[in-house]
């Protein structure tokens, strides 16, 4: 997410800091959907894409577009972790 922040692909989030809501780190929505659809990948080995847009980040500038990135890092991040136990 922040490699594609600094290179201007996230939609909807122009700068690192947008990620949180504080100086100390707390999320945003944005980034409490990203760990939820990672949580679910886990939790159902099954992938996040297509599933809808959370209430939180529905209103969002490209709420669609980054909703759709979230979900494919959430699976990419998920798949490629070996500890996961979750295969493509």
């Amino acid at each position: 997410m922040r490699e594609l922040i600094i290179q201007g692909k996230a939609p909807g989030i122009a700068k690192q800091s947008d990620l949180f809501t504080d100086p100390i780190g707390h999320p945003r929505d944005h980034i409490k959907a990203l760990s939820a659809y990672c949580h679910y990948a886990v939790i159902y080995s099954r992938s996040p894409i297509g599933l809808p847009i959370p209430a939180a980040i529905a209103k969002l500038p490209e709420a669609e577009k980054l909703n759709a990135l979230l979900q494919q890092l959430a699976w990419d991040a998920v798949t490629a972790n070996p500890l996961s136990g979750v295969k493509q």
